[in-house]
C-alpha cells in the first residue's frame, strides 16, 4: 500500500522555518551598507566609504582598493549559524526517523 501524497502542514511548517532561517542568515550576513568602515584594518581610511556586508555588525567589507575584508564578529557569528543549522538538521533528521518507523508484521498476516 502507497503512503498518501496529501499535504501535511506540519511538515510544510517546518520546512518553511528552516528556509526563513537560511534566508536570515544570509541577509544578515551580506546585507550591503556602503559607509564608513565598521570595523579597522590594514588599509582601511575612515573617510573613503566601503561595502560594509551584515547588519547590524559588519561581517565582511569590500574596499575597492584593499578587496575583502573579514571582520572579528564573521568568526563567531558563521561557526554559531553552522551549529544552529546543523542541529536544526539533527533533530528534523531525527523527527522524521521516529515519525517513519516501519510497522511491525504480525503471524496472523502471513496466514491469511
Amino acid at each position: 500500500m502507497q503512503p498518501s501524497t496529501s499535504s501535511n502542514p506540519p511538515h510544510r511548517w517546518w520546512k518553511l522555518i528552516a528556509v526563513a532561517f537560511v534566508l536570515i542568515c544570509l541577509v544578515v550576513d551580506f546585507l550591503p551598507r556602503h559607509a564608513a568602515p565598521d570595523f579597522r584594518y590594514t588599509g582601511s581610511d575612515p573617510a573613503i566609504p566601503v561595502w560594509n556586508l551584515g547588519w547590524p555588525l559588519a561581517l565582511f567589507i569590500y574596499d575597492p582598493n584593499h578587496g575583502f575584508q573579514v571582520g572579528p564578529f564573521a568568526y563567531l557569528m558563521l561557526p554559531f549559524q553552522f551549529v544552529v543549522l546543523a542541529i536544526g538538521l539533527i533533530v528534523v533528521a531525527a523527527v522524521r526517523r521516529l515519525h517513519n518507523q516501519p510497522m511491525q508484521r504480525t503471524g496472523r498476516e502471513a496466514l491469511s
